[in-house]
Order: C-alpha cells, then structure tokens, then sequence
C-alpha cells in the first residue's frame, strides 16, 4: 500500500500536468540565460499564502522592496539545505539595511503549509525580512516557468536565485549556486537601478 506522502507527491504531479498538459515543466531549447533581465518582467498573478499564514498575491508580496527569491521544499534532502545557508549569509550581510527582503517559495504545496514553512525558516535562522510562502497547486508551474527555473522535481528545482525590483518585476537570474556576496551584490545593483529609474 502506498504511503500517505506518496500518494500526496502523486497527486502533486497529476495536478500539474493537469494544469499545464505536460509533466515537469522544462524550458524550451537553450537554457534560460542568466543575468540582467530585459526589459525586466511584470510577475505573473499567482496567488501566495505565506509562512504566517496571510494570503497575497505574489506581486503585492514584491512590492516596494528589492527582493531575493528562491525555490524550494521543506523536505528537500539536497539543493534545499545550501540554498537555505545561501539565505542566511545574504541575511547577515544585509543586517540594519532597509528595503531589501529574502523570500524562500516551496514547490511543495501539499506539504509545506504556514507551520512547515515557519518552522523551517526558525532552522534558518530567518529574521523579520526573510519571509516564506507556497503558491496554489496548480499554479507551481506558472511560476516556475515565469522565472525560467527549469526541470522541477522532488529534490531539484532551481538552484538559482531571483532578484525583483520594488516594482515588482523580475530583473536578474543567478547561475546555478550563488555565493551569497552575490546575491547581496545584485540585490545592491538592482536596488540603485531602481533608485535612479525613480
């Protein structure tokens, strides 16, 4: 018989593909480039429940801050951990410094609801800019095509990180990994570029 958790990771996938009429979303051709993205692109509507349990529209959740994203899953046994301490650096080095914020979205939203997000942010060490959310099942595609993450699976979906500009738009991809003095490098560039457009 199968386990609880399975059937969970099964019904998962079929909704996916019941979403999207294909499997594990992978970007077309080429990979997606990394770096500075132009014109920068207006986050789709997808719907967030976050780790303290509000419900918000991911583009509200953007908005007026420059903002580090990442993917990930709360039972993630691989990428998940080094991405998490990528976070926790980044947070260290951009203590005292306003109008910047992390956010961590699990893939995962059959398991990883506002108790397991919160409890998992606790691990991280995660202070009051470093927030968590999952989307809606059926949107987890949407999103990670939006942002070009690639294959998605159990234990990998993006080692990358996304940083978005105060108005809400996608500005820059990382390579796979980023050393977290780049994340806290490019949430610095797009942040003067914000400034200056304004």
């Amino acid at each position: 018989m199968k386990s609880l958790q399975s059937l969970r990771r099964q019904l998962l996938q079929s909704a996916s593909v019941a979403a999207l009429g294909f499997g594990a979303w992978q970007a077309p051709g080429a990979q997606v480039q990394t770096g500075r993205v132009l014109p920068a692109q207006a986050v789709p509507d997808i719907a967030l429940t976050l780790h303290d349990g509000r419900k918000m529209p991911l583009g509200q959740v953007l908005s007026g801050k420059t903002t580090a994203v990442q993917l990930m899953q709360v039972a993630c046994a691989s990428d998940c951990r080094q991405l998490g301490e990528v976070f926790s650096r980044t947070q260290e080095r951009l203590a005292g410094q306003a109008g910047f914020q992390l956010l961590s979205i699990s893939i995962d939203p059959l398991e990883d609801g506002p108790l397991a997000m919160s409890q998992w942010l606790r691990r991280q060490g995660a202070g009051a800019a470093w927030l968590g959310a999952t989307p809606r099942l059926g949107q987890v595609h949407e999103l990670t095509r939006f942002l070009g993450a690639g294959s998605v699976t159990k234990d990998r979906h993006g080692p990358r990180t996304y940083v978005f500009d105060p108005l809400s738009r996608l500005a820059f991809r990382t390579g796979d990994f980023p050393e977290p003095d780049e994340v806290t490098r490019r949430l610095m560039m797009i942040s003067s570029m914000s400034h200056r457009v304004v």
